[in-house]
């Protein structure tokens, strides 16, 4: 987290992650991204019907110019983003994600 947060903190006026809740659940496409234990639909979500959290979620402190894409199973916002768009980031900036639970990358990674 504190790497995670030297970039946020610095490049998006404040934000930061936390915390240390555990995982170990899918979580499943909805039309909702706030509600817990689901993804919303979006581009980069395409064609995917179940994610997995990961074993360990930080979350983050305040969401800023960033919109949840996915709540984890205890409630935390896990995956964020921000679009490309006046008054989000800059004209050198594209689409930023953020994803709270990285341990998805090698744990259950093929089964989700």
């Amino acid at each position: 987290i504190t790497h995670a947060n030297w970039i946020l903190e610095d490049m998006f006026d404040g934000v930061s992650l936390a915390g240390n809740t555990p995982g170990s659940q899918m979580l499943k496409v909805g039309d909702d991204a706030t509600t817990t234990g689901h993804f919303g639909r979006h581009l980069i979500t395409s064609g995917i019907v179940n994610l997995c959290e990961g074993y360990t979620i930080c979350y983050p402190t305040k969401l800023g110019i960033f919109e949840p894409l996915a709540t984890s199973t205890d409630g935390h916002p896990c995956i964020l983003y921000a679009e490309q768009k006046p008054g989000h980031l800059s004209e050198k900036q594209g689409r930023v994600m953020i994803d709270t639970g990285f341990t998805k990358l090698y744990h259950n990674w093929d089964t989700a």
